[in-house]
């Protein structure tokens, strides 16, 4: 079960909800779990209040040398090209529990930062990259795509909305993907909210600089 969780713990980076209804699941500490089938692939939305300033959170998810602290089983994460506040594209490796295979992933994640109204939009899908073939001994993530939603609540919250469709690959049966995967939104944003804990005054010049060019273009 650390296998699956850990693969569909992937940041930061979830697919905008599509017309197809989503069916409740269940709430945790104020988030709201939905799920819906598309196509072959299972997804699942997340909504709520998540106990940590927007700008705080803008900076955990831009500092990708360290998401490995906060992303369950990442080896590491490698940028390929472009810049995480507009367009980025990662390469990242995830080493799993014996006996389950390694798996990697390329993935393009596209994000819209809206200053004036204090909300953060990412898109994110997987790609492809010459210089990162497919290798026998990992098995490559074959279909991820999602979208993120954050905006700002006050000084201490930020209201959420995540979704996240995958398949990890392999031969795993489906039925125990989706009882692990149940829990998986909630733990992302959770794993979240501990990392601006952890690395509350690490980022106190990215902080500034952001909320002043807020106060900027919210004035214009």
């Amino acid at each position: 079960m650390l296998l699956l969780v850990s693969l569909l713990n992937l940041l930061f980076l979830p697919l905008q909800a599509s017309t197809n209804s989503y069916e409740y699941l269940y709430e945790s500490d104020g988030i709201k779990v939905y799920s819906r089938t598309d196509g072959e692939l299972q997804c699942y939305k997340a909504e709520g209040v998540v106990q940590a300033n927007l700008f705080e959170l803008m900076a955990v998810i831009s500092d990708l040398s360290k998401r490995q602290e906060w992303v369950k089983n990442l080896e590491f994460s490698r940028t390929i090209s472009g810049d995480i506040a507009s367009t980025v594209q990662l390469y990242e490796k995830y080493k799993m529990p014996w006996p389950a295979s390694d798996r990697d992933t390329v993935t393009t994640s596209e994000t819209i930062v809206d200053y004036k109204k204090l909300e953060i939009e990412a898109n994110f899908f997987n790609s492809t990259h010459p210089d990162y073939p497919l290798k026998e001994s990992i098995i490559r993530i074959p279909a991820i795509k999602g979208y993120q939603f954050f905006a700002y609540q006050s000084e201490t919250t930020t209201l959420s909305r995540n979704t996240l469709c995958i398949d990890i690959g392999g031969d795993l049966p489906v039925w125990l993907v989706r009882v692990v995967s149940r829990e998986m939104p909630v733990d992302t944003l959770k794993s979240m909210q501990r990392q601006v804990e952890k690395t509350r005054g690490q980022y106190q010049e990215f902080i500034q600089q952001h909320k002043e060019k807020a106060a900027r273009e919210g004035k214009e």
